[in-house]
Parts: C-alpha cells; structure tokens; sequence
C-alpha cells in the first residue's frame, strides 16, 4: 500500500487532480443552471479521480520502455512498481470504474451511467492504442488528437449528473470542443523542451518551430471556437492570446518552455472553470440545451 502512496503522490497528486475536478463539476452546474447535489459532486469526484488515476497507470505501463532510457527516476523503471502489478492495477480499475457507470444507471441517471461507461470503454481503446498502435504511432498529432477525444465524454458525463438530458447537447458539445482545444495546446507545449531525450520525441524536435506553433496556433483557436459557442470571448480569448504569444517563444527563445507549459496548464484550468467564472462574474450564460 505504502508504494501505491508513493506513486500516486509522485504521478497524481492530489493538487492537479482536485482542479480538475472542481473546474468540471462547477461549469455543469452553471452550464445546466441546476442546483448542486451531493449524488452530482461524489459523480464527478469519484469517476473524474478514478478516470485520472486510470489514465495515468495505463500511461506508465505504455511508457515504460522509453521511461527506462529518458525517465529512469520514475516509479516503474526505479523498481517501485513492477510492470504486472501495474498490470493487474488497470483491469482492476477498469472493471471498477464499469462499476462506477452501472452504480450511476441503477440510481436512476442512465445518460450519466451511459456516458461514463463509454468513458471507460473509450479510455481501454486509448490503452490498446485502437489496436492499430504501429500505425498509428506514425502519426504524432492524429494519435494526439484520438486520445484528446476521450474529454467530451468524460466531461458531458457530469453535466448529465446534473441535467440527464445535457448528455448530447450543444452545450457539452460546445464545452468539449473549448477543454479540448486548450487540452491539446497542453499536449504540444508541454513537449517543448529542446534538449529533450530523442526518445521522447517532443514536437519541437520532430517537426521544428515554425510547423510546432501552427500547430499550437489551430488548437487554440479551436478553442476560441468553443469559447464562442459558449458566449465565453471575453474570458476566454485573452487567456488564449497569452498562450499563443508564449508559445511565439519557440522562435526567439525556446529555453522558455517550462513558463510555456505552465501558461498552457493555467489556460487548460481557465478553460474548464470557464462556465462557473462566466457565472460567478455576472456574465450571461448560454441557454440549455
């Protein structure tokens, strides 16, 4: 138990899970002008937790060939962990989350039990890399773009443990596209580093920084585009023009990638808080659904 602990606290910390968490639960509320409820955040806590930890084992297991070479301080090239442990820990976690998705059905929500079990069954499909894994590691931001898909159901599931009939709507829809697009820009500054290990293959390395900030550059304003259709521009723009200049840096100092990836979090946080700001500060909410 005490080396779980270990790796938990180094992997997923409490600190970057909670945000999460709160910034999801807190925009359903707002979005779905429902009040909450203590079935709503224990939902919210305990799928959206258990879906990160998950995330994060599976991650570990896939990565740990490459973490051996470029990350031998992590758990499982340390020996903290060992790979079959690590093993019998998903398909654990997977059924337990199914669980989880059943438990939310037989309380009476199905579109929430429905949403989080294809939550589940999707995450599993990122785990087996759609069983097309060789192929589709040729392709860096396709195989990106697969495993960021995974937010729209993740994230719709809370707003129907508000709102059953928010599932599918253009207010989740709007929200999925807004998390994921900041998710996404995430996903490439986070990868900035120039003296990166060759076998972490960061997208600046690969493609170079004119090819890297376009790429950044069309997630974000995907993003915007989310932003829009929830009636977010005054918000949410701002935060992401900081983020494309700080991403400009890779032209004129690429040192400057830790501030980079840590402007891309806040942004990714702004992002999921978004509707509950927009609530907080007064400002008018989009209509549902």
């Amino acid at each position: 138990m005490a080396r779980w602990l270990i790796f938990l606290k180094e992997r997923t910390p409490i600190a970057l899970l909670l945000p999460v968490v709160f910034g999801v639960y807190y925009s359903a509320q707002a979005g779905t002008q429902k009040p909450g409820s203590l079935f709503a955040f224990l939902g919210a806590l305990i799928g959206l937790t258990g879906f990160l930890v998950l995330a994060r084992l599976m991650d570990e297991k896939k990565d740990y060939h490459k973490d051996l070479v470029a990350h031998p301080e992590r758990p499982l090239p340390r020996g903290l962990l060992t790979v079959a442990e690590v093993d019998v820990a998903i398909l654990r976690s997977t059924w337990a989350l199914f669980g989880v998705a059943a438990a939310f059905a037989a309380l009476g929500n199905i579109p929430a039990g429905v949403g989080f079990a294809v939550t589940v069954g999707y995450l599993w499909l990122m785990y087996r890399e759609f069983y097309v894994g060789e192929w589709l590691g040729e392709y860096p931001i396709p195989y990106a773009v697969s495993h960021q898909l995974v937010v729209w159901p993740l994230y719709a599931y809370v707003f129907a443990l508000f709102d059953p009939s928010s599932l599918v709507s253009k207010l989740t829809l709007a929200y999925g596209l807004c998390t994921m697009g900041a998710s996404m820009s995430l996903e490439i500054t986070r990868k900035l580093d120039p003296q990166a290990h060759p076998a972490l293959k960061t997208y600046l390395v690969m493609y170079g920084p004119a090819k890297t900030f376009a790429l950044t550059l069309v997630f974000v304003l995907l993003a915007g585009c989310g932003a829009h259709l929830l009636g977010l521009e005054k918000l949410l723009w701002p935060a992401e023009a900081l983020l494309v200049l700080g991403a400009s840096t890779v032209f004129w100092k690429p040192s400057a990638f830790k501030a980079v990836e840590g402007l891309s979090a806040l942004s990714v946080l702004i992002h999921l808080f978004g509707l509950a700001i927009a609530q907080w500060a007064g400002f008018p909410l989009p209509v549902h659904p």
